[in-house]
């Protein structure tokens, strides 16, 4: 029986079949096959399908509208221009995210349930806050938007949430310390993940039958509603 030992000498690094050598191509211009020359000039840019209507509102509002032809549904996207590291008070830093988390606690005339009933009973999805958005089925748009705005304008902010939530936001504080260049990346997977949960934990109602969706709302300026 042979057992390998180790004899002190050094070991060859030539392996089997000598010297493994990879020629590279040469450099300069290439012509291309004529089947590809071919592909290649008949390149062109399809016609686009995405028709937005843009209008400017009384209040500054911009509101862009596409027509869309999928589903029963109303889908509205908002975003209120902010700037919380040039905004935010001094001595007040993180107080953007205490109260981006406290907008999911209801409204003065709601409380967090009754809110979310309300939602359930209409079978929408809303979601208030600097980047809000809403999605309901069209015969019920107007009460989506009144539940909306009515989070958006008028959160509880109850105080025994905001001592929660106060110590979430310093527990995420902490960890962002720890690793200060990826707190950013956090921070926007931290606020998708919660709308993300938000509207999975919400059951689905859709109606069957031919879909047709009217036109989603989007706006890029400060968001406001009636009162």
């Amino acid at each position: 029986m042979l057992r390998p030992q180790s004899s002190g000498q050094p070991v060859a690094s030539k392996g089997f079949g000598g010297k493994e050598a990879v020629p590279l191509a040469q450099g300069g211009p290439v012509r291309l096959p004529p089947w590809a020359e071919a592909s290649v000039n008949r390149l062109s840019v399809p016609p686009s399908t995405v028709h937005p209507v843009v209008t400017r509102l009384p209040n500054g509002l911009q509101l862009i509208v596409q027509p869309e032809s999928i589903s029963h549904t109303v889908r509205v996207y908002g975003h209120v221009r902010n700037n919380p590291d040039l905004e935010t008070p001094p001595g007040q830093e993180g107080v953007d995210e205490v109260l981006d988390r406290l907008l999911s606690f209801g409204t003065t005339s709601l409380d967090r349930l009754a809110y979310q009933g309300e939602l359930d009973r209409i079978a929408a999805d809303a979601s208030a806050g600097t980047d809000f958005s809403l999605e309901v089925l069209a015969d019920q748009f107007e009460r989506g938007v009144e539940l909306l705005a009515d989070n958006q304008l008028r959160p509880a902010l109850p105080g025994a949430a905001f001592a929660i939530v106060q110590r979430q936001v310093a527990s995420s504080v902490a960890g962002r310390l720890e690793s200060p260049t990826t707190w950013r990346a956090a921070r926007s997977g931290w606020r998708s993940s919660r709308r993300a949960t938000r509207c999975s934990a919400r059951p689905r109602r859709r109606p069957s039958g031919p879909s047709r969706r009217p036109p989603c709302a989007r706006t890029s300026s400060a968001w406001s509603a009636p009162t």
